[in-house]
């Protein structure tokens, strides 16, 4: 009978295991996205800050013309 409970403490520990890698591997695939997700997010504020500095320009640009003018 010790035998038998040897099997089982044996197999439940190889179980709690599977759930931790599950759990990791689980955590790891949700970090992936997160850092997918921050990517795309610093692309978005690159290209919006050239966008921005190009109308900043443009601006800059008709406002020098019009102190230019009588």
């Amino acid at each position: 009978m010790a035998i038998v409970w040897q099997a089982a403490a044996v197999a439940g520990a190889l179980a709690a295991g599977t759930d931790r890698d599950r759990d990791v591997a689980e955590y790891r695939d949700e970090l992936r996205g997160h850092t997918r997700v921050l990517g795309a997010l610093r692309q978005t504020r690159i290209q919006q800050t050239q966008i921005f500095y190009r109308v900043d320009v443009k601006v800059d640009s008709l406002t020098t013309s019009r102190h230019g003018d009588p």
